[in-house]
């Protein structure tokens, strides 16, 4: 089992953290493993029927930024199977978030972008998924200044019948399971101190288990 820092380029967890802060591409694996376990991707129970069910679930993950948007892929049932992140200015970054929802098992995508984004490149971005095959249900914008999330297609778009046809996906990834790792653990409730700090354990309660789910993870 190898140690999550050397395989990083790390080396310690203090050094890993700050690049995982800056996004460093080496950590990139990493950044993906952690939006893919704080997406709720085991919840099976609830699917997203409704803007209100889509802003339960974008919420919890990392804002969406000008460069940097959102992806949240779902089933044939809108259960979340994956989630990660994509720079519109790389092609090959957009690529390789689509690639992932797809080996994922994924048909369908929730975008979540910030409301600085390149309009452009988000329509770019629709256009790449209709090609290929991937329905975006809707495309959610982030208000930095108000705190926000605002639905652009609305709720007609993904509203689902009581029984839904049930199609077997396989719910792979493409990343391996970083939890397996040496120094994942340490690591993981190293990162979790330094995030929930500050933070009302009441007025944000449900941020703070979120961010417990990387730890949770190993355990």
């Amino acid at each position: 089992m190898s140690n999550l820092y050397e395989q990083l380029g790390c080396k310690n967890k203090e050094e890993l953290y700050e690049k995982m802060k800056m996004g460093v591409d080496e950590v990139r694996p990493l950044l993906d493993f952690f939006d893919y376990v704080k997406g709720n991707i085991g919840n099976k129970e609830k699917p997203i029927r409704s803007p209100e069910d889509l802003f339960h679930y974008v919420e919890h993950m990392d804002k969406p930024s000008k460069n940097l948007v959102q992806l949240l892929f779902v089933d044939t049932k809108n259960i979340p199977i994956h989630a990660n992140k994509a720079r519109l200015s790389r092609l090959d970054d957009v690529k390789r978030s689509i690639g992932e929802g797809l080996h994922a098992g994924s048909a369908k995508v929730f975008i979540s972008y910030s409301e600085e984004s390149d309009i452009e490149k988000i329509d770019k971005l629709e256009k790449l998924l209709d090609l290929i095959g991937t329905q975006v249900l809707d495309k959610v914008q982030y208000s930095d200044k108000n705190r926000t999330y605002t639905s652009i297609l609305g709720s007609d778009r993904y509203s689902l019948s009581d029984s839904p046809t049930i199609i077997k996906e396989s719910g792979e990834t493409t990343f391996p399971d970083l939890s397996k790792k040496d120094n994942y653990n340490e690591f993981a409730e190293y990162v979790t101190r330094q995030e929930i700090k500050g933070m009302d354990v009441i007025k944000e309660r449900g941020i703070l288990l979120d961010k417990l789910k990387i730890v949770d993870r190993c355990q």
